[in-house]
């Protein structure tokens, strides 16, 4: 068992003391009848002795790698809560480079969320890593920010640029060449204009590389170019925007990247990527932990193939990166039982496999083609389809489609594409903006075609073999999932059937196929079938691909897509190939830094699948735990099996009243059924990173509704956040409180020990019925043969039962949010609900929480600090001291929680004051001293400025003497020296930390 000391020292009294005999010692033991025996028995015993001491020193030396793990995360996690910006300290650390301020400039904009809603930011959003950045990066191509706009018209106005009205800025040329197309097919170009590249050549500006400032003048409409501009993949990259190019970086001799990188290896025994992998495969991160292995691996042997390993040997910006990646794959294991800290240390190693392949730029164009080749079944097309077939780089997902619908209009000489039709007559969806971009044909129109035909004596039918759009899996889905909404023999009958009625035509049919979601081997598949109509001519397939879904393994906002051409190599092939290598050309997509994480991802592409999988096998649990329908359960409006969404209707007329009973009386709230979906559990989709769950709006028949994006948390964490909501989304008008609520977990109670009986007959309280049911449900212990670490991961696989806990914790969560948000904790001091809570509270938290995930403790934990803040404000002084009695018994039965720090500040100075004085040290140890000292001093600083002089000085006096017993150094991911060591303050920190101590004694 660990313990942790004032200075936040671990402490290890695992065994025995090697000097006391054990039993196998005693049962062994010979008798003393001669020198012989008396030796074989001192030897033995000392054999005995030493493997005690092996055995010992091998356990505490994992449980102090394992806390050191752990700790790194919390001590960054604190002090990113306590005014320390994590992604804005490591851009300073970047920029303090010389040659690094582009690459710090562009930290965090793979995952910074500014424009997130305020609800959002409560329990899950403290218990993370805040990744910030100063331009909002919600959805860039088609919401860029105000902030996204300025940098733009600053470099604009840098370079010479004067007119601000009619600018709009795009990321290439071959953008800038389908906005005025379209525009000079709407009818809007000047009388003057002669040519498109005429017009480009004196009116589009280029600022810097993926930056061009496109000039509307002389009658294009800006505001059509702007939705034109969205529409074709148009707008620039963060990237494009954040920072000029820095110039070469400077050698520092001090760093050797060859040793960071042989850390980094598989072979050495403790690399991070080996114990990434060792995480069991039925636990909820073991896809993200692989992926992230992976990857790890793949940057080591990348650098050493190509020779930088040797020609970066002393770049210290690579260093950098290098070592913030150590620590932070090296603390992951330690953090897989919170999923949502764990995706949030998968996020900020991105970030830094970002500055590393930055500050190295390994990758080129050929080797993006390189690794594209490989997906999508293109390396298995037979050699006359294979040739010249090279997958293209756009700069988005709409760039690839609307290039890709360009391509199909002009090898099938139609300006229109059609649906493809199932069997039944049904449309097989395309994604919705491509039937906006559809209806943009940029060819001459059909009329002046059959005119020029009909002068030429040529019959219309014979100019089209039929231009026809259709999508792999639809992001969209419309059935009830008992089936999925597209297969590959859904799109391969299609096609067949439209060639059979194309035969009459000259030219072969084209099919453009977004293969943006895809299972494993679908794209084979259709290949292998089609492999004869595209053999023998008659067909053409272009394969369009978005790499911000799960081809970006959860990265978020790395912008890009592909296009491919599968098709017989003949004149109009070449053609459209060469139009498809000037088009990537003109994008120069691969200028930027975020194509150096791109084409690192796709090199990975295999681990897409994984996630996919894995993602799949959540939403088939949601639908089978709660929304089945049955027993009083929603049910999905529409979910695919083959793909992890799920919609359901937002229904705006059931509406259900929310009773809360307090002192004051009864409070009452309509709330509609979306209310009902945790936003601790589930975020609003702010980007294509798909590791954690969230959601979004979308329509489904016309009608408004919700769409799920399920991602890779526990099956726990599922339950807690989908449990409560599948129940009361099925009832009609209704009301609900605490009264109907405890209700709901009696009966709960009562089936979970009818499926697990407790085996005494005796009384038993609620804490010890819970208790009894969340063990019993827990998978079976491992043997004790195994590690701490794979231990308590094998406890913590979806192996499980029942998730009675999980469900309670549901319920608990769902009105203890309200309660907290709809009221103060004056209010709460009496009341019949706040009986009730006493009732229910205690004993879940008494119960240990076996099984419940460390989010649902940290929600419980917070409904439980707010009713002992309503007794610490009472005018009764005992009920004061059983508030913070409570407080601390909370704190110590459920540890380690996110700001449980914070907790200091919700004691009344009078309380503190008035306690005992081993109350007052229960304080400081619970709450105080297991923080590190920036947090503490920040703590600290917050009681000065709230006038809570007593409590400061104790703290104080607590942080001082925890500094002369060697307090742990405030290590973080961007501050560690040794990753997985337990480091203490060295004199001259602690020195610094007793005078800025000192400093807030003074008045």
């Amino acid at each position: 068992m660990t313990r942790v000391t004032h200075a936040g020292l671990p402490q290890t009294s695992l065994l025995a003391a090697a000097g006391q005999p054990s039993t196998l010692q005693r049962s062994q033991s010979l008798p003393a009848s001669g020198a012989g025996a008396a030796a074989q028995q001192a030897r033995l015993t000392d054999r005995l002795a030493s493997l005690q001491r092996s055995s010992h020193s091998g356990v505490q030396q994992e449980l102090q790698h394992l806390l050191a793990q752990s700790w790194l995360y919390q001590r960054t996690q604190q002090q990113s809560s306590h005014g320390s910006d994590f992604a804005a300290l490591r851009r300073q650390q970047l920029a303090s480079i010389k040659g690094g301020e582009q690459i710090a400039s562009q930290y965090g904009l793979h995952f910074a969320q500014e424009g997130m809603p305020p609800r959002t930011a409560d329990i899950r959003q403290g218990s993370k890593i805040a990744l910030r950045h100063p331009l909002d990066t919600d959805y860039v191509r088609t919401k860029p920010s105000t902030a996204q706009l300025d940098r733009c018209l600053a470099l604009y106005h840098a370079s010479g640029g004067q007119n601000d009205n009619n600018i709009i800025f795009v990321n290439s040329r071959h953008a800038a060449k389908q906005i005025v197309k379209q525009l000079c097919h709407d009818g809007k170009t000047p009388e003057q204009f002669t040519t498109t590249a005429d017009y480009l050549n004196q009116h589009l500006k280029p600022l810097q590389p993926g930056l061009f400032a496109l000039n509307l003048e002389n009658g294009l409409a800006v505001e059509y170019g702007k939705r034109y501009c969205e529409h074709f993949g148009g707008a620039p990259s963060l990237y494009a925007t954040s920072g000029v190019n820095s110039g070469p970086v400077a050698s520092d001799r001090t760093v050797d990247n060859l040793q960071l990188l042989q850390r980094l290896k598989p072979q050495q025994a403790d690399s991070v990527s080996t114990a990434l992998r060792a995480i069991p495969a039925d636990h909820a991160m073991s896809a993200l932990a692989g992926t992230a292995a992976a990857l790890i691996d793949s940057l080591v042997t990348t650098l050493e193939e190509k020779g930088l390993d040797q020609r970066h040997r002393h770049n210290p910006l690579l260093a950098s990166g290098l070592q913030a990646l150590h620590a932070v794959a090296d603390s992951m294991p330690a953090l897989s039982r919170n999923s949502a800290q764990f995706i949030n240390a998968y996020n900020i190693l991105m970030e830094e496999m970002q500055v590393c392949l930055s500050a190295s730029r390994p990758y080129t164009l050929h080797d993006f083609h390189q690794a594209a080749a490989s997906t999508g079944g293109h390396h298995l097309l037979p050699p006359a389809l294979r040739q010249d077939s090279e997958v293209r780089l756009f700069s988005s997902g709409m760039a690839a489609l609307s290039t890709g619908l360009n391509l199909c209009r002009k090898l099938a000489g139609s300006s229109k594409v059609d649906d493809l039709l199932k069997p039944s007559g049904e449309k097989i969806p395309s994604y919705y903006e491509t039937n906006t971009v559809r209806d943009y044909p940029q060819q001459a129109s059909l009329l002046s075609r059959a005119k020029h035909s009909l002068r030429a004596g040529l019959h219309l039918p014979g100019m089209s073999g039929g231009a026809f759009s259709a999508t792999l899996h639809d992001s969209i889905p419309s059935q009830k999932g008992h089936r999925p909404d597209i297969t590959v023999d859904t799109l391969v009958g299609a096609i067949n059937s439209k060639l059979a009625a194309a035969s009459r035509f000259s030219k072969p049919m084209v099919v453009m196929l977004d293969t943006t979601l895809e299972q494993r081997g679908e794209v084979d598949s259709l290949l292998h079938q089609l492999a004869k109509p595209l053999q023998q001519g008659k067909l053409r397939l272009i394969l369009c691909k978005s790499l911000q879904k799960y081809a970006n393994l959860g990265c978020g906002k790395a912008m890009g897509g592909t296009v491919a051409l599968v098709s017989v190599n003949d004149q109009a092939a070449q053609r459209a190939r060469q139009s498809l290598q000037l088009a990537e050309r003109d994008v120069n997509w691969m200028a930027g830094n975020e194509a150096q994480l791109l084409t690192h991802l796709l090199k990975q592409h295999e681990h897409e699948f994984d996630l996919l999988d894995h993602a799949k096998q959540n939403l088939d649990f949601v639908a089978r735990t709660c929304f089945h329908g049955l027993a009083g359960h929603a049910r999905f409006d529409a979910h695919d099996p083959a793909m992890p969404y799920a919609v359901l209707l937002r229904d705006d007329q059931t509406k259900h009243t929310l009773h809360l009973t307090d002192q004051s009386g009864e409070v009452k709230v309509d709330i509609g059924m979306a209310a009902y979906i945790n936003h601790n559990y589930v975020n609003p989709r702010a980007g294509f990173g798909y590791a954690d769950t969230t959601i979004s709006s979308a329509p489904l028949n016309d009608q408004n509704a919700d769409r799920l994006f399920i991602g890779q948390e526990s099956h726990a964490e599922l339950t807690e956040a989908f449990y409560l909501a599948s129940k009361m989304m099925q009832q009609p008008h209704c009301q609900w409180g605490w009264p109907q609520a405890r209700q709901l977990i009696d009966a709960l109670v009562n089936e979970g020990l009818r499926q697990h009986p407790m085996a005494s007959n005796r009384p038993s309280t609620l804490a010890q019925k819970l208790n009894h049911i969340g063990r019993q449900e827990l998978p079976a212990s491992p043997s004790a043969q195994t590690g701490v670490l794979a231990q308590r991961q094998q406890q913590e696989t979806n192996q499980r039962s029942g998730f009675t806990l999980n469900k309670i914790t549901s319920v608990v969560n769902f009105l203890g949010n309200f309660t907290r948000k709809m009221g103060v904790p004056e209010d709460w001091q009496r009341g019949p609900d706040r009986q009730l809570l006493d009732e229910l509270l205690p004993p879940l938290i008494q119960s240990g929480l076996p099984g419940v995930s460390n989010l649902g403790r940290t929600n419980i934990m917070a409904l439980h600090t707010f009713l002992c803040r309503a007794d610490m404000s009472s005018e009764d002084p005992a009920r004061q001291q059983a508030g913070l009695k409570r407080l601390l018994d909370a704190s110590n039965r459920l540890p380690g929680l996110p700001q449980q720090v914070d907790s200091l500040l919700a004691i009344p100075e009078q309380v503190f004051t008035e306690a005992d004085k081993a109350t007052q040290e229960h304080v400081i140890n619970t709450l105080l001293l297991p923080a590190d000292m920036p947090t503490r001093l920040s703590v600290i600083g917050n009681l000065l400025a709230w006038g809570k002089h007593q409590l400061a000085e104790h703290c104080l006096t607590a942080a001082e003497q925890s500094l002369d017993r060697g307090a742990l150094k405030p290590e973080t991911f961007s501050q560690t020296s040794a990753p997985g060591q337990i480091a203490t303050l060295g004199q001259q920190e602690r020195l610094d930390y007793l005078r800025q101590l000192a400093a807030r004694r003074q008045p």
